[in-house]
């Protein structure tokens, strides 16, 4: 429009067609008889107005879009048209449309408020319904139209992960460590644990929560005991902890725990992943039997527009378990298994804790003592913590730093001394007398630790 010569003009006079994929398909199938989509792919188009199911003028005016380019929107479950094409000997009604997330959402047909999937594939996508009414997230999920049957709508939270199976991918064809991605259940069930070596996979940045383009992965706690079983397993767990990570956020967001998730995508096939999401998330992962749930979801929703099916009760049949994984331990099995992990740090007074299988995940307030150095290295040890940036400079007696993956979190002493208010490392801080850490550990949970000394460490 901005760049090709004539191109706005004929635009204006509606001579050209823009859409998503499936309007193209459409306008193909009925050679340019019907230009439409569904609300769905509609609402990703960031100019559609997700309240009114209407283009948005106010945003159309903004980037300059004429509205006569745009196809008409649709329910997602509808008769829309006849194809016209001489590919099929008779005319076939083109009755569902949905978009790729929203589809495989209908089609593991989580239709009930709460219910939620994730998608593992080269990516993993997490959605969630929400019911007929939007929740907009204050915790960096999306807020979309889930689809539309009749008059009535349904709104999802979604959550995109930008590496699931690709980490799996440059296992195999960056670092060849693996030769097929069916091996890596097997190392990761060789060995008991992944022994201190963590893996973050944001080789193309992070997405939800965190939305960092610029982050990057990291591979920590190697030693000279680590093999590449140890490698592999850290990077399923890496997959697991950043789905986790978007479904606590929906949790906050939806006011709700989610007990149960559904899952498909190629990696779901190993048992290990699926089994240590379950344990991490603590509620029950559900795998079908068909794993092609998007397109699913879209049969379903045609289906159901040509009376093939007469409601989502009668969908309801086609779908079945192949395997159900719930959490390993119990409540009273992790919590004894904090405390004899606890016991191997005696130089922590206090603190209240849980563990998700080899690792410690850090939940609640600590009461520290003089110690709290030492709960920081075993940070950095266990989740290999790294300070991001400082989010309040020191003010009445008060300091708030932030941690979250990279490096180790002994670099907190560093980043704090150097704002000038005293060498943290040397002991003496008559200007601080009492300070406040923040730390942003895996499942996005942020705790405070208020340390009441002038001689501790950080």
């Amino acid at each position: 429009l901005d760049n090709i010569e004539g191109v706005r003009e004929r635009a204006k006079k509606g001579k050209l067609c823009f859409g998503t994929i499936d309007s193209w398909l459409v306008w193909r199938f009925t050679r340019g008889g019907a230009h439409v989509t569904d609300v769905s792919n509609a609402s990703r188009t960031m100019l559609f107005n997700i309240h009114t199911q209407q283009w948005d003028d106010d945003l159309l005016d903004l980037f300059g879009i004429p509205r006569a380019i745009l196809p008409e929107v649709k329910a997602s479950s509808e008769v829309y048209c006849d194809t016209a094409t001489t590919l099929f000997s008779t005319k076939i009604p083109i009755s569902g449309i949905a978009g790729d997330q929203q589809a495989a959402l209908f089609g593991q047909l989580c239709v009930e408020q709460g219910m939620s999937k994730t998608t593992y594939g080269t990516g993993c996508f997490v959605m969630m319904n929400t019911g007929d009414r939007p929740v907009f997230s204050k915790n960096g999920m999306l807020t979309t139209i889930a689809w539309k049957i009749g008059e009535q709508i349904t709104y999802a939270l979604e959550g995109s992960v930008f590496v699931g199976g690709a980490a799996i991918q440059w296992l195999r064809d960056g670092l060849e460590i693996v030769r097929s991605a069916h091996e890596t259940e097997e190392l990761a069930l060789s060995v008991a644990d992944s022994d201190g070596v963590y893996f973050v996979p944001a080789l193309t940045g992070l997405g939800a929560p965190y939305w960092d383009q610029y982050a990057r992965g990291l591979l920590v706690g190697l030693t000279r005991g680590t093999t590449r079983a140890h490698i592999v397993r850290a990077a399923l767990e890496g997959i697991a902890f950043e789905v986790y990570d978007v479904i606590r956020a929906m949790e906050h967001d939806a006011t709700r725990r989610s007990t149960e998730m559904k899952v498909d995508g190629g990696a779901v096939a190993n048992n290990f992943l699926m089994q240590f999401q379950s344990d991490l998330t603590r509620g029950g992962v559900v795998r079908p039997k068909i794993l092609e749930t998007t397109a699913m979801g879209a049969a379903y929703l045609a289906g159901l527009a040509v009376g093939y099916w007469q409601s989502t009760d009668d969908v309801l049949k086609n779908w079945s378990v192949d395997r159900e994984f719930v959490p390993a331990l119990t409540e009273a099995e992790r919590t004894q298994k904090a405390h004899d992990e606890l016991k191997k740090y005696p130089i922590v007074q206090s603190a209240d804790i849980e563990v998700i299988q080899s690792g410690l995940l850090y939940r609640k307030d600590y009461d520290l003592g003089d110690k709290c150095d030492v709960v920081c290295h075993r940070l950095g040890k266990s989740f290999a913590a790294r300070i991001t940036g400082v989010n309040e400079v020191f003010k009445a007696g008060q300091h708030s730093v932030s941690l979250t993956f990279g490096e180790s979190a002994s670099t907190v002493y560093q980043r704090v001394a150097r704002h000038g208010r005293g060498d943290v490392r040397g002991y003496e801080l008559p200007q601080i007398t009492s300070r406040r850490v923040r730390i942003l550990l895996p499942g996005n949970d942020w705790q405070t630790a208020t340390i009441n000394s002038p001689k501790t460490g950080v």
